[in-house]
């Protein structure tokens, strides 16, 4: 998997929160607000300003949603490579490096519809997945991560949008409709209707996406569920896109809106339409209908039909109408996600073959035929009455697993009957008619099941030999076999649902959800006057206008409705919706339970939750927010440092000079675990030093004669100049001071590793100084190139350059520089010096410059020392010729706070400062406030009097610094001002772009 090109990914976002999006909806015209009949004649309350008007635009009509659809899908397609299971995208490094900056891309868009597009590409890569034999191939892996993206952008727009306004813009995201070629050029949309079907054009939710792709993941998060829970519950209302409608009202849709049942009318025919109160309406009808099925067994009348079986006819045939609208409104595939979707299917065809043979009995009289309709009609009583324990129980995990283990069960069953089927051939064969194949056949279902083994004694009558061996084969494998199998694979099902059994929960929920809102007219009508309904409204839809229609329409529900909806009224007003006291919200269900103990105080515990329902002053508020960014540096420091150390064979980078990688490389290089046995470690340390003393050797040979004496008198002097702690004469092939280290700075023997040894930073606290990083080897690595020490040869000769580090930090690249004076600059006369606002970070500093200043004794400068000094204040103008800058250049929302405890004066070796104290201090290192700039705009804006006019600069800037500004900005000082990219730019150090600018003057301008 490839990390996408991003700028830095904060460990968590330190920008302030959006200003919360408003979603405009269209105004109705205002002559569509003009009742048909005058207010005196409206009978039924309903109110005609509620902006509910089908001719209102689509809010969302402008969203380039096929653009984004592409965007998506490039840019999914470019980062994934690999297979990685769902719970490898979540990792922290994945998170890091891949999932987070698309997180951030894509919500920086702006765009309510960017779920959708993700969840219709999650949707593409599950087709193409099905294509391949292999189930693991590349293409899961992107589908799973357009999941995981979407649940996290849903999660940002949820933390950074709260309240209602919140609520209603998640709901925008989840049921708004959109379709795939909204906005797609015109061109584009011509062959799509050329080449896909009619029905291209509805538009679909991305819940209902979801749902059709199970994104189980995405719809058990908290903020999918908080939009679920909401329109389950009938706070948040709208007017579903569908498939198809038996009795189409589209004369007024409902928008997208929060609800509140005061402000509607009391008779508010849409509360049918809640899934929370659809919920409860079928449940009563589902019990009516189990009623009248055991009244009819129970008499089981075989001449003409009596009240009791004509009452569960009607009644039973408008349930069904009330199903098939259901597989209409949202399809097949929707649909069938319910759990007892499959038995009521199975009633419904065991119900029209009973009304079949009735109808057929009772018009021809025939008393056989009216008995054969009651027993095809008992086949109902074992779907009916485990449909009443799905309906009760549906969040129970017998059930919900009970349903993928049947599917299991059955697709087992009829591949073993299969291949069993030529064991009935071989023995049918083998009999010559002796015994019938249904004799056989159910010889051999008693053995399948365990019933009975009649049937391996009596195959000797099939054959005396073969009989009885073909018989025992069968059973083996029919019985024993079969069964180990079956019970692994049902064992393994329910291993992974119930291990999963919340999100399998909550995605069951989501469904009951979504089909629980309505759009259809004849949703409104009960069993069975849905079927007058149909039968009277299909054919006045063409006989009166849209807006009489639905006049008619509404006062026929209102009137057949009456007492329900007058109980749901009474309810939702005194209930659920109950009048809050002034300041304090509207209870929860389950608050409202507790009642009785939040109100006598009486939880044994209750100091654990006062002490969160005071808010903090500010005072402590800005001592929390001192670490807040340091945090956040630390976790990105720690990844950086973890991600870019490599196991296979990589160009030696700065790292592997400096003492603290080396021992943690040999513990990986030669300890397993914790408890390795240590005569075998020193075996190996043993091999290595014979390895090494032959490389040695070898390389000796290829030294000319003439460097003899020199690599001789560095090898006695090895111990001293040794950038290892324990001076340990195994390991001198990584001590700079060795005769190897030598031939190789020599560039005679390997040019690839040519290398001038990093500076000692073992004694630096790195709890309050910036520990050297990819930033800081890439200063080094630049200032040590040919081309920069050219430059600095030809700029600064004949006189004596003051170079100074601006924010020493550890000291490491001012150590470098003066350290390998002789090399960078041609001469010794070099004066060098550092600034830095932290004291500890001085102290660092001179300690580092003196170890490089022993290890490097011939080739080392003039160092003046460390000051303490805000950026270039302490020098005087034009002063300086070489300035290095590393700059806190992490965007952050401000510059860190001074802490009150905090001191200028200079630490003693023994003084520990405080915890805010060391927030502050390592957090000048890293926080840049706003694009990281702050101080670096500070720092370029004084160049032009603290730069001789020889002098250069060297400035260490990310992407996300804009580099090309800051050129710009310096070749505006004047026309001899030069500012250009140097060394290894776009050197990747995590998921940082880092590049080195050289800024200096030419003598002459160029034209």
């Amino acid at each position: 998997m490839s990390s996408p090109a991003s700028p830095i990914v904060r460990a968590r976002r330190m920008e302030e929160p959006r200003a919360n999006k408003r979603i405009r909806l269209a105004t109705a015209p205002s002559n569509e607000q003009q009742p048909l009949l005058d207010p005196v004649a409206q009978d039924f309350g309903e109110r005609d300003d509620d902006e509910v008007y089908s001719c209102m635009p689509n809010p969302h009509s402008h969203l380039p949603v096929y653009t984004n659809i592409h965007r998506i899908r490039r840019d999914i397609i470019s980062v994934v490579e690999d297979f990685l299971t769902l719970e490898q995208l979540r990792d922290m490094k994945i998170n890091l490096t891949v999932v987070r900056p698309l997180v951030d891309k894509f919500y920086e868009l702006d765009d309510v519809s960017i779920i959708y597009c993700l969840l219709v590409n999650r949707a593409q890569f599950l087709e193409e997945q099905s294509n391949y034999t292999n189930p693991q191939n590349v293409n899961y892996t992107r589908a799973a991560l357009c999941e995981v993206i979407a649940t996290r952008i849903l999660r940002r727009f949820g933390e950074n949008h709260d309240g209602p306004n919140g609520l209603l813009l998640l709901a925008h995201i989840l049921v708004a409709g959109f379709e795939p070629f909204q906005n797609a050029p015109q061109n584009i949309r011509d062959q799509a209707d050329m080449s896909t079907s009619w029905s291209y054009h509805r538009t679909m939710p991305s819940l209902e996406v979801a749902i059709l792709t199970e994104s189980k993941f995405f719809l058990s998060s908290t903020t999918c569920q908080q939009v679920v829970s909401a329109i389950y519950e009938g706070r948040i209302i709208y007017t579903p896109s569908t498939f198809w409608d038996i009795i189409p009202d589209h004369y007024k849709l409902k928008p997208i809106m929060l609800y509140d049942p005061r402000e509607s009318p009391l008779l508010n025919q849409y509360r049918l339409t809640v899934p929370r109160t659809r919920n409860i309406l079928e449940s009563i009808q589902f019990a009516i209908l189990l009623a009248l099925y055991v009244g009819v067994m129970v008499r089981r009348r075989k001449d003409a039909p009596g009240i009791v079986e004509t009452a569960f006819i009607l009644y039973a045939l408008g349930w069904t109408l009330d199903q098939f609208a259901t597989i209409l409104a949202h399809g097949w595939n929707v649909y069938t996600q319910n759990l007892w979707s499959f038995l009521d299917v199975t009633f419904i065809g065991i119900y029209f073959v009973f009304f079949t043979l009735r109808a057929y009995g009772w018009r021809t009289g025939e008393r056989n035929e009216a008995e054969q309709a009651y027993d095809v009609l008992a086949l109902a009583a074992p779907v009916l009455v485990p449909r009443l324990a799905f309906t009760l129980l549906s969040d129970n995990l017998i059930f919900l697993s009970l349903r993928s283990m049947m599917a299991d069960f059955f697709l087992l069953t009829a591949l073993a009957a299969w291949c069993f089927f030529g064991f009935l051939l071989c023995l049918l064969w083998l009999g010559e008619g002796a015994h019938p194949i249904l004799t056989i056949l159910r010889w051999m279902i008693y053995i399948w099941f365990g019933l009975d083994g009649v049937g391996i004694p009596r195959s000797a009558e099939l054959h005396e030999v073969l009989g009885p061996c073909i018989m025992v084969a069968f059973a083996f494998l029919g019985n024993t076999f079969f069964l180990t199998i079956l019970v692994s694979m049902l064992s393994n099902t329910f291993s992974n649902i119930s291990s999963n059994a919340m999100a399998e929960i909550q995605f069951r929920r989501a469904v009951q959800t979504l089909e629980g809102v309505k759009a259809d007219a004849v949703f409104a009508f009960q069993p069975p006057f849905n079927i007058i309904a149909v039968t009277i409204f299909l054919p006045l839809k063409f006989i009166v206008s849209p807006r009489w229609f639905h006049k008619i329409h509404v006062a026929t529900v209102r009137l057949l409705n009456l007492p329900l909806l007058l109980i749901i009224a009474v309810a939702e007003r005194r209930l659920l919706w109950p009048v809050p006291k002034v300041g304090e919200p509207v209870p929860s269900p389950s608050s409202a339970r507790k009642w009785f103990w939040k109100r006598f105080r009486l939880p044994a515990h209750r100091d654990l939750r006062a002490v969160f329902e005071l808010p903090p002053p500010d005072d402590v508020q800005q001592d929390i927010a001192v670490d807040d960014a340091l945090t956040h540096h630390l976790i990105r420091r720690q990844f950086t440092r973890s991600n870019t150390t490599d196991s296979h064979t990589r160009r030696p980078s700065r790292r592997d000079s400096m003492f603290p990688g080396i021992p943690q490389k040999l513990q990986e290089s030669f300890s397993e675990t914790a408890a390795e046995d240590y005569g075998a470690l020193a075996q190996k340390l043993n091999s290595m030093e014979k390895t090494i003393s032959r490389l040695e050797t070898l390389l000796m040979n290829a030294i000319p004669a003439d460097e003899s004496a020199v690599v001789d008198a560095m090898d006695d002097d090895a111990g001293e100049g040794s950038t290892l702690r324990n001076d340990n004469s195994d390991l001198r092939l990584h001590n700079p001071k060795t005769k190897l280290s030598k031939n190789l700075a020599t560039n005679r023997i390997n040019p690839r590793f040519n290398m001038l040894p990093t500076p000692d930073t073992s004694h630096v606290p790195y709890e309050r100084v910036y520990e050297p990083a990819e930033d800081s080897f890439l200063l080094l690595d630049t200032l040590s190139l040919d081309a920069e020490k050219n430059f600095l040869h030809a700029s600064l000769s004949g006189a004596v350059p003051l170079v100074v580090e601006v924010g020493t930090g550890s000291g490491v690249v001012i150590a470098f520089v003066d350290a390998h004076a002789q090399t960078l600059f041609g001469s010794r006369g070099v004066v060098t010096a550092g600034v830095d606002m932290n004291a500890f970070a001085c102290r660092a500093t001179v300690t580092t410059v003196d170890k490089a200043r022993r290890d490097n004794a011939a080739t080392h400068g003039m160092y003046l020392g460390s000051c303490m000094g805000d950026l270039t204040s302490p020098w005087r103008r034009q002063a300086i010729d070489v300035l290095i800058f590393n700059p806190p250049y992490v965007p952050t929302p401000e510059m860190p706070s001074r802490p009150a405890t905090f001191s200028d004066a200079w630490p003693s070796a023994r003084e520990k400062p405080s915890f805010d104290d060391d927030s502050y201090l390592l957090s000048l290192s890293y926080a840049g406030g706003r694009d990281g700039m702050e101080t670096t705009d500070r720092l370029v804006a004084s160049l032009p009097d603290v730069l001789s006019p020889r002098g250069c600069a060297y400035i260490l800037l990310c992407a996300q610094n804009r580099p090309d500004d800051v050129k710009r900005r310096v070749e505006g000082f004047g026309p001899t001002w030069r500012a250009r990219t140097v060394g290894s730019s776009g050197k990747t150090a995590g998921w940082e772009k880092l590049q080195v600018v050289r800024i200096w003057r030419d003598a002459e301008p160029v034209g």
